[in-house]
Parts: C-alpha cells; sequence; structure tokens
C-alpha cells in the first residue's frame, strides 16, 4: 500500500521554508531592534455613544432673550451659579412700574385719627372700683372666718390684677 505523497510534500516545503529563514543570507524581512519607549500615533476609528449622567431643564420664569451664556457645554457648575444673562423689556417695564408706585407710596402722608379713650378708661375705672367694693362687702356676710378671709383674698388678688393690666 502506497502512502500519499501530499503529506510529504508539505513536511518538506514548511522544512525548506524555515532554513532559508534562519539561514542569514540574503535579505531579511524581519528585521530585530533594542526594546524601549517611544511615543505611537494610531487611529483608531471605533463606534460608541456618550450620554449624560444626568439632565436638567432649565428654565425662567419670565419671557426673555437670551444675550449670554456664561457657561461652556458640558462644565461643571455649581448650584446657584450664573448661567447665562437674559434681556426681558416687559419685565424691565413691570420693574419700573413697581419702583414708581413705591416712589409714590412713600411721599403720600396718610394720617391715622387718634381716638382719646380718657373718658372711657375713667368710666371702666369706676366701674371696676363699683365691683371690688362689691365683692368686699359680699365677702364680709360669709359667716365662716376661714372662707371669708378666703374669698377676701380672691377679691384683692383680682383687683391687683386689674390695676397691674391697666
Amino acid at each position: 500500500m502506497k502512502r500519499p505523497a501530499v503529506p510529504a510534500c508539505v513536511a518538506t516545503v514548511l522544512l525548506v521554508t524555515a532554513l532559508t529563514g534562519c539561514s542569514g543570507d540574503g535579505d531579511p524581512r524581519v528585521a530585530t531592534v533594542e526594546v524601549g519607549r517611544a511615543d505611537v500615533s494610531e487611529v483608531v476609528d471605533a463606534p460608541g455613544t456618550v450620554a449624560a449622567r444626568a439632565v436638567a431643564a432649565v428654565t425662567a420664569p419670565t419671557d426673555a432673550t437670551v444675550t449670554e451664556v456664561l457657561v461652556q457645554d458640558g462644565a461643571r457648575v455649581e448650584k446657584g451659579a450664573l448661567l447665562a444673562r437674559l434681556s426681558s423689556p416687559a419685565a424691565q417695564d413691570r420693574l419700573r412700574q413697581a419702583l414708581t408706585a413705591r416712589a409714590q407710596a412713600s411721599d403720600v402722608a396718610v394720617e391715622v385719627p387718634r381716638a382719646d379713650l380718657g373718658p372711657v378708661q375713667d368710666a371702666l375705672d369706676a366701674a371696676a372700683a363699683q365691683s371690688f367694693a362689691a365683692g368686699r362687702a359680699a365677702a364680709a356676710q360669709v359667716p365662716n372666718p376661714e372662707q371669708r378671709r378666703a374669698v377676701e383674698e380672691q377679691v384683692a388678688d383680682a383687683e391687683r390684677q386689674y390695676v397691674a393690666a391697666s
């Protein structure tokens, strides 16, 4: 039985190629150099997407035109930082009207009439004095001495509170 000639031919070609590459004769296709650091400039095209971690809507509570943007796209900003300047003629008109109204209001002097409560206070004091006298007279009619003293003390406390409050 004959062995196929193809595997023997392949092995021979590989052996000849390997020996020719190692012989050092002729023009080598591979060069060796000493290993070291160097900058490598290479461009790699790779598909990808970028997404923000958070999105915030910036709104203004008035009709206005943006006149100046004070931050760059993608910049980090602190809470309360000024992001843009707006121009709003309508808001300027409302401010001007409010300032004019405030100035006019401060020029107006309002005189509040004063009421003379002196006679009313005198009448109230007289009525209170009569009530305290009636309370003392009623306390004097209490037969039990301990209860009488308790009632007289209550009348005296009420009179002290009235004097302190007036």
